[in-house]
């Protein structure tokens, strides 16, 4: 079995925001772009990127839909941070086990700019699963913080990603559509149905009729 590796920015988080909470929010997003995310130029190219490829300015939908509501967040964002972190150590098993995984993970926690609440990616060179607490904060309602699942759906994606590459096909960050992205979540969601060892499917907008949503949308 391979170790866990986590690399954590949320506490560097927790000091920048004690410093920045009451500034306006230009400052604050100045701020994370220049101090907090400094550390990590890779995650920061990443996640600025997403937004350009797309010809989005990622400073607007900062100043608008995301550090308005850091504050009424943050408590969620804590416990989804603290919850992840005790379950990842058991769920990391559990998914090597079931998927006979014999390449290493990276786990990064990060507070971002809405690209995604988990993302099957590579960050330094190799494969990773990068948790976006903010985006994860904003779609989770629940009290006790917990997807569960997130972690195996996350890993199966860079399972699926390594094996291919292995047989010389595509990458993960290629894009292939939206019949390739059907595919794609399909056998990640397969994947983390036997990680969890459940008999139903996880939807994750928790819909008990997700057959026929799928069905009429």
């Amino acid at each position: 079995m391979r170790p866990l590796e986590v690399l954590d920015t949320f506490p560097a988080f927790e000091r920048y925001w004690r410093a920045v909470r009451s500034e306006p929010v230009n400052v604050q997003i100045d701020r994370w772009e220049h101090e907090y995310m400094a550390a990590w130029p890779e995650l920061l190219a990443k996640l600025q990127q997403n937004y350009s490829e797309d010809g989005v300015d990622w400073k607007r939908i900062a100043r608008t839909r995301i550090f308005p509501h850091l504050p009424e967040r943050l408590t969620q964002m804590r416990l989804l941070h603290r919850n992840l972190l005790k379950d990842l150590p058991d769920s990391w098993f559990r998914t090597q086990r079931t998927l006979k995984l014999d390449f290493p993970v990276r786990f990064v926690t990060y507070i971002g700019i809405r690209v995604g609440a988990g993302w099957a990616t590579r960050y330094d060179g190799q494969p990773a699963c990068l948790f976006g607490l903010e985006n994860a904060a904003e779609i989770t309602s629940s009290k006790n913080g917990g997807t569960p699942g997130a972690v195996s759906h996350e890993v199966a994606h860079l399972a699926h990603d390594e094996w291919r590459r292995r047989d010389g096909l595509r990458g993960i960050e290629e894009p292939g559509g939206p019949y390739w992205q059907l595919y794609e979540e399909g056998f990640a969601t397969e994947c983390e149905r036997r990680i969890e060892d459940t008999r139903s499917f996880r939807l994750r907008t928790g819909r008990a009729d997700w057959l026929s949503w799928c069905a009429s949308h």
